[in-house]
């Protein structure tokens, strides 16, 4: 592609940033008559296809980064640090926090109680809070395409929508 003119440029930026092509050619100076001339002009059309290109690559690879961490969220369990004995004893196991897991954790709370006593023991109660599973899975299956976000319906719409329909039942001629 050699050197594009500036004002060619300009109308891509334009059109690029979601004008149509008529109103990026007039925003860039151009006169309304000439779009289809600026628009076909072969470093113009090579320009918008090398931008989409470049844009569609880094879309990709932001949804591969973003795939990769919700794989990690989805596949850590707070689960994996429990270590049970043959008595049934649960103890958690600090040498299982693995790299995913650690990045999953939001909040670890200790809270140590003593009920008094002389022979009394202190107990610990350890609550692990890690990112939302269930919200990753949706995530990803959105990212993936195979579920579809929720459309709201407009109450607006939707009350238009509703008193049309009853008003045609009610200017219906009785059959009969």
């Amino acid at each position: 592609m050699s050197k594009i003119d500036p004002k060619h440029r300009l109308a891509v930026n334009y059109y690029l940033g979601g004008l149509n092509k008529k109103a990026s050619a007039v925003k860039a100076g151009y006169s309304a008559a000439s779009t289809k001339d600026v628009f076909d002009h072969p470093n113009v059309r090579a320009l918008i296809e090398k931008r989409i290109a470049k844009q569609e690559e880094k879309t990709d690879m932001d949804r591969e980064y973003l795939l990769g961490k919700l794989q990690e969220i989805i596949a850590t369990s707070a689960g994996d640090l429990l270590e049970v004995d043959e008595k049934g004893k649960a103890d958690l196991n600090w040498e299982r926090l693995s790299p995913a897991l650690r990045k999953s954790i939001n909040t670890v709370t200790v809270d140590s109680k003593n009920p008094g006593g002389k022979y009394a023991k202190t107990t610990s109660t350890v609550k692990i809070t890690t990112a939302d599973r269930l919200g990753a899975i949706k995530e990803a299956a959105t990212l993936l395409g195979i579920r579809e976000e929720k459309k709201t319906l407009d109450l607006e719409d939707g009350l238009i929508a509703v008193l049309t329909q009853r008003r045609q039942l009610n200017n219906k001629p009785d059959e009969g």
